[in-house]
């Protein structure tokens, strides 16, 4: 179904009895909140675009009931926190979709609490989004792209997930600080997938240093501090 620019309100019964449903389209409707779904409404739904509205907030378990949704699309939207539970119960989503936040700013832990079937997150060009708990996966063995590319970032969680096993990662465009814990990790990451445009904003000393190169370099700048 395409409901796509058509309302700014949904009713709470708009989607009882539509169990045979695959794809809804709510795009560019002005929402501010997302619907109420409802126990046993939308069983075989796989597609949900929910991009381009107002809506403010996620709260827990919002999705909770489209238990066979594939993939979700909730880019250029206007909430600011990812809280814990966001998409819980949704275990077999595999593409997740919130690029081009203007308003998100942090990533809560548990806020990919359950997403045990995610193949493909997507947060790029959230120009503000500065936080992402390190704690935020409850599981991530199913993660093969995770992009975070023109964000606001200083830094990356070690324990984030497994970083070696992401097939593609897009980290580039963030204001990244080269400290000692980023150092230990994300030179060796970037070297395996041979990504070279990820670079250090600060300290000074490494600005505009691919931080795939920064073998050598970290070793001499650790010296200079001494």
């Amino acid at each position: 179904r395409n409901f796509k620019g058509n309302f700014i309100y949904i009713a709470s019964d708009t989607f009882l009895g539509l169990n045979l449903i695959t794809t809804i389209d709510l795009s560019a409707n002005f929402l501010k909140e997302i619907p109420i779904f409802g126990q046993n409404n939308l069983i075989n739904l796989k597609y949900l675009n929910m991009s381009s509205n107002k809506i403010k907030r996620i709260e827990p378990n919002s999705f909770r009931q489209l238990i066979s949704l594939l993939e979700l699309d909730l880019a250029k939207n206007e909430f600011s926190t990812l809280p814990a539970l966001a998409f819980d119960g949704l275990f077999r989503l595999q593409q997740l979709k919130l690029n081009e936040q203007l308003f998100l700013r942090e990533i809560q832990s548990g806020a990919f609490s359950g997403l045990a079937s995610l193949e493909v997150l997507n947060l790029s060009c959230s120009r503000i989004l500065e936080y992402i708990d390190k704690d935020a996966f409850e599981v991530s063995h199913a993660l093969r792209v995770f992009d975070v590319s023109f964000c606001a970032l200083k830094t990356f969680p070690p324990t984030l997930f497994d970083w070696k096993r992401v097939a593609e990662l897009y980290l580039h465009g963030n204001p990244l600080h080269c400290n000692h814990e980023l150092l230990t990790f994300l030179p060796d990451v970037l070297r395996l997938r041979s990504i070279h445009d990820v670079i250090c904003v600060t300290p000074h000393e490494l600005y505009n240093i691919s931080i795939s190169s920064l073998v050598m370099i970290t070793c001499d700048y650790k010296k200079k501090k001494k």
